[in-house]
């Protein structure tokens, strides 16, 4: 067992601090609407606690009105470069003016001027690249739920606990040595990945031939084009895998990310591509330039805002977190509770 790990179980009382948003911020309508799939919600007296990982950190977050963020820090890793509360203001883009952003989209369009009002919450979060690539191309010909499931087993398995916080094991991401160990395909078949276990593996070892994780992080200093052509060099990553990292990860936010939901606000909304029996290069990439021209430099951002309200009108948005599959993974899960439990008596 790690010290660090015995240390953040072993906290005595808990020190909650607030950070000032610039403009709105809706947790549950930004964590659990397909950008990011290991956020946990633990009810309270006192409301709803969102429990995860950003990095090595692990924070306990909590919304007092749309304007604060409320943050407990479970975990500091050792050798951290930034603040908890830098963290979180990059992971949130926390001082973006989304009320400003939002006010201009509603001016230059209609339809998200009829919408905005129940989603203006909705951040886009500035993500790790590495855990973004692998959780999108996990999301081909998937959901929300299933793609929570497959990550939460991935990184029970395959990632290091880092700390408890009620009955949650908090896990890190694999590390990228981790993705390309032997076997690999075999294992994430055994962990219910399906077909989706070769590009895993595929993309994990060519990324390593790339140069690593600092391959990824350097694709925030390239143009968008570049950094799309760049991402698709990797097994199972299509336009719309490449455009959600180049948008999530890469500080593309001019990146139109067109799964089904989009192409269905793109045809009803804006009748666009409505020759198109399917979602074809052409009309794919006359969807992102009609929204590019529209929404301007973020217009990303603004499509994440219709994502949700379409997410919300076909009755797919739950706002509920998504638990681990039950599994041979349950197993460590409670024998690594048990041991942090264990510590923490020992501390106290």
């Amino acid at each position: 067992m790690h010290a660090r790990m015995i240390m953040a179980a072993a906290l005595l009382e808990e020190t909650w601090h607030e950070e000032r948003v610039c403009g709105e911020l809706d947790l549950s309508l930004t964590l659990t609407t397909g950008q990011a799939f290991r956020w946990h919600s633990l009810g309270g007296d006192d409301g709803i606690t969102w429990v995860g990982a950003v990095g090595q950190y692990v924070f306990a977050l909590k919304s007092r009105d749309d304007s604060t963020l409320t943050y407990h820090t479970l975990h500091t890793p050792q050798d951290h470069t930034h603040t908890p509360s830098h963290t979180l203001r990059d992971y949130f883009r926390l001082d973006t003016d989304l009320s400003e952003l939002c006010t201009s989209w509603a001016n230059a369009d209609p339809n998200f001027n009829s919408k905005v009002s129940q989603y203006k919450g909705v951040r886009l979060l500035r993500q790790d690249p590495l855990e973004n690539v692998i959780s999108f191309i996990c999301s081909s010909n998937n959901n929300i739920a299933r793609i929570s499931g497959m990550l939460n087993s991935l990184c029970e398995n395959l990632g290091e606990p880092i700390c408890c916080y009620g009955d949650h094991t908090i896990y890190g991401f694999p590390t990228l040595d981790s993705l390309c160990a032997d076997n690999m395909e075999s294992t994430l078949r055994d962990l219910g990945f399906g077909y989706r276990s070769k590009y895993v593996a595929m993309a994990a070892k060519s990324i390593v031939e790339k140069g690593g994780v600092e391959w990824l992080l350097g694709l925030r200093e390239k143009p968008y084009a570049e950094v799309v052509t760049s991402l698709r060099t990797l097994s199972g990553v299509g336009p719309k895998v490449a455009d959600c990292v180049a948008m999530m990860s890469c500080d593309k936010l001019e990146a139109v990310p067109i799964d089904t939901h989009v192409w269905s606000v793109a045809v009803r909304d804006y009748g666009l591509a409505k020759k198109n029996k399917s979602l074809t290069a052409s009309a794919y990439k006359e969807i992102g330039d009609h929204f590019r021209d529209l929404f301007g430099p973020m217009a990303g951002w603004a499509i994440a805002v219709l994502f949700v309200a379409d997410l919300d009108r076909s009755g797919r948005y739950k706002g509920e977190s998504i638990q681990s599959p039950k599994g041979s993974k349950g197993k460590r899960k409670r024998k690594d509770q048990q041991s942090l439990k264990s510590a923490k008596k020992r501390k106290t």
